[in-house]
């Protein structure tokens, strides 16, 4: 792909994110060709970036059953062509229990598996993701700046499912004995901020070696609970604040690298690993990585294509041991990005998606590149790869209206088919997306202490 910066002076990456971001006007209603009594009128898909033209990969549409398609439905126009004019080769990818079906070859070891879960298992992932992957010891977003609930049956979540109104108190309002008896309603640093967010480049954890990581990270003291912040109810937090939960190995934030000085790291939940696994080990890797002569290592030249040593024995020794568990609002995003705080540089990270689409940005190891926009729907799957792992991504756009049947809320009477949790899940996933990635971070054979030296 050609080098590519647009007249504004933004790179091809921020001006795909800002296109896709847009909730501008339909242009006959910024031109003013609309009488001002019928905007209101407007359906909310007029304001829609529209799809068709911009290269859209959108492999997960239902085939031949237009009125399945939640995405269409919503008022979101995909392209003729689910390629999107673009190349991608198909393989098939094996499911233990289920048979083989359709992946995608998307760039040097990105993959696009869609619909590789199935409906029931996408609601018990949405369903651990809430009420299992929030509860302690894993961190949360707002775990810096709120007194959460120590045990798991009185968790968040729990309160959120079973007395949502309940206060949770802020940290602040703990040590400043305040009054914590109303919720502030005012938008807090996790979801909203009027400051310029600055961009930094952290530098691969692979380059930058575990000794210099524990020695950086051991003097961090934590961060700060802000003293601006009061006492909110479950509900508020968890629909409107929750952004994330760390799973297994705990990310630094702050300081960009994993907190390697605490032994052990909360477990990495079992089901999820062995989902993870299984995806690995369906994947024909030869056929992602049999056709390429370079060889990561010494020979590695930024954009050269690789193939990751070991990469064969990934079926049986893949095992992730970190994750994030990414909340996201309609509104929210997710600006590009690289993740490179693994020690293991090539390992696969993988992405699973749940709840509504969204559009998601599948870049190059340049910011100046300009991405793949590709419709992410409910239970498709996305593998990041070798060189892959070195390209920028992000999602610009959680797409409206686009929640799947089966994980809206039983209503008409019905309502006692599904248990307290379940609706308490559906009610949150009526207008939000979550995604699961989860990594490995040592190369095989790793030993921490000492040198931190690998084994053979």
């Amino acid at each position: 792909m050609a080098e590519s910066m647009s007249e504004s002076g933004h790179s091809a990456f921020r001006t795909s994110e800002k296109y896709f971001k847009s909730r501008a006007p339909h242009p006959e209603i910024a031109a003013g060709l609309i009488k001002r009594r019928f905007r209101k009128r407007l359906d909310p898909a007029q304001s829609y970036p529209l799809l068709q033209g911009q290269g859209v990969l959108d492999l997960s549409r239902p085939v031949g059953q237009e009125k399945e398609d939640e995405v269409k439905r919503a008022g979101w126009k995909p392209g003729e062509d689910p390629l999107g004019g673009r190349p991608a080769r198909k393989i098939r990818v094996d499911k233990p229990g289920a048979g083989s079906r359709d992946g995608y070859i998307v760039g040097d070891g990105l993959l696009l598996i869609p619909g590789y879960l199935n409906e029931t298992e996408q609601l018990a992932l949405v369903r651990s993701s809430l009420s299992e992957y929030t509860c302690p010891p894993n961190p949360l977003s707002l775990s810096t700046h709120y007194v959460l609930p120590k045990a798991s049956e009185t968790s968040l979540f729990s309160l959120y499912a079973s007395d949502p109104e309940t206060l949770v108190p802020s940290i602040a309002s703990t040590l400043l004995d305040v009054d914590t008896l109303r919720p502030s309603p005012s938008p807090t640093p996790s979801s909203s901020s009027s400051a310029k967010r600055q961009l930094t480049q952290n530098q691969a954890a692979s380059e930058e070696g575990y000794d210099s990581i524990v020695q950086r990270v051991e003097g961090w003291k934590g961060d700060e609970p802000s003293m601006k912040l009061k006492s909110k109810t479950a509900k508020k937090l968890v629909e409107t604040e929750l952004r994330w939960a760390n799973l297994g190995w705990v990310y630094n934030w702050t300081n960009k690298a994993y907190d390697f000085t605490s032994t052990p790291p909360p477990t990495f939940p079992e089901p999820l690993a062995e989902t993870c696994k299984d995806i690995v080990r369906g994947i024909p890797w030869d056929e992602v990585f049999g056709n390429i002569d370079d060889v990561c290592g010494e020979g590695y030249e930024e954009g050269g294509r690789i193939r990751p040593d070991g990469y064969h024995n990934w079926g049986e020794d893949y095992a992730p041991d970190t994750g994030i568990v990414n909340f996201y609002q309609t509104k929210d995003t997710l600006m590009g990005h690289v993740d490179r705080s693994e020690l293991d540089p090539y390992r696969p990270l993988i992405s699973i998606s749940l709840g509504h689409a969204g559009i998601f940005l599948l870049g190059e190891t340049t910011r100046q590149t300009p991405p793949i926009p590709i419709v992410l729907r409910s239970g498709d799957v996305l593998v990041m790869a070798g060189r892959g792992r070195k390209c920028y991504h992000g999602i610009p756009r959680i797409m409206e209206g686009t929640l799947p049947d089966h994980l809206k809320l039983i209503e008409g009477g019905q309502e006692e088919e599904e248990d307290e949790t379940t609706r308490a899940c559906k009610r949150f996933i009526s207008n939000a997306r979550i995604n699961i990635n989860a990594r490995q971070v040592f190369p095989k054979g790793f030993r921490r202490g000492g040198t931190g030296t690998v084994l053979e």
